[in-house]
């Protein structure tokens, strides 16, 4: 199953690599997804664990609002996105003209068009998902801090239409929440896993990335490990000494990557952690 858009800090390439880490040899009835975005981890999840629970939390309510819609209104939300896909391929390639005047009619539309259906609402949502710059999630105050990112480079030869009956099954099995990451309910044997916003990020997400946050969530996740839970976090590499004192249970796999740093190919390479207890 192919996800449905690019999100900046996706799991999906690190998963290709590296999915094995992700898998616990222990027996758990319930998954959540603290911080599920693009929802690779809770794909990866059920892919592997069929039978499963997953909660996949996200407290981006946009974002989870479209992918309820797709959920639950799937055949309409695939038509609808569908005729956007159709013309906006049928237009000229390139980051200026006919594609980029687009985008910012669609993007006019989903904030400021008070007769759109809650279907246009969502598709309008993900057709600039697949189309924005990187697939960053973007909110500015002119927006009312709703997503509002700039175009992308307008190569596109596909939208991939094509995938989102699949992922609207996939949607079907999984609960879908929007709360505060400390108020998602959990199971008996629950196994808990944080892609936060990342120490020391520029990118302006929902979610508070300050220090205290990150300590406050690494004290959650030592909490439910000391419960009895598996936990797993992923992050930038930061100093051992950190991960030692606050998830003192758990081992630390370092991962090379890279990632998209300015508009056009080049690429950064930076190393991230996967702290865990299994």
């Amino acid at each position: 199953m192919k996800l449905i858009s690019k999100y900046a800090g996706s799991k999906r390439r690190i998963l290709e690599n590296y999915g094995s880490l992700f898998i616990p040899a222990n027996n758990f009835e319930c998954f959540v997804d603290l911080f599920a975005g693009g929802l690779a981890v809770s794909a990866f999840i059920r892919k592997h664990f069929p039978n499963v629970k997953i909660i996949a939390n996200d407290n981006n309510k946009e974002l989870m609002f479209m992918y309820s819609q797709l959920r639950n209104n799937t055949t309409d939300f695939i038509k609808t996105f569908q005729d956007i896909e159709k013309t906006y391929l049928a237009l000229p390639a390139g980051p200026r003209g006919p594609r980029k005047e687009f985008y910012y009619s669609v993007r006019n539309k989903y904030l400021f068009d008070e007769t759109k259906t809650p279907v246009e609402q969502a598709v309008y949502l993900l057709f600039m998902l697949k189309t924005c710059f990187n697939g960053i999630w973007r909110a500015y105050a002119f927006a009312d801090f709703r997503f509002s990112a700039a175009a992308g480079e307008g190569k596109e030869k596909s939208l991939g239409s094509q995938n989102l009956l699949e992922f609207a099954e996939f949607l079907k099995t999984i609960e879908l929440v929007d709360e505060d990451w400390k108020n998602v309910p959990y199971s008996q044997t629950t196994f808990f896993y944080a892609d936060p916003p990342y120490f020391d990020t520029t990118i302006n997400y929902e979610t508070n990335n300050d220090r205290p946050f990150q300590l406050d969530l690494l004290d959650y996740l030592n909490d439910r490990a000391n419960e009895g839970h598996l936990v797993a976090t992923s992050n930038y590499e930061m100093t051992e000494e950190l991960w030692n004192k606050h998830l003192p249970s758990c081992s630390i796999q370092k991962i090379d990557i890279s990632h998209n740093a300015k508009r056009g190919t080049e690429k950064a390479k930076t190393t991230e952690v996967l702290v865990k207890n299994f």
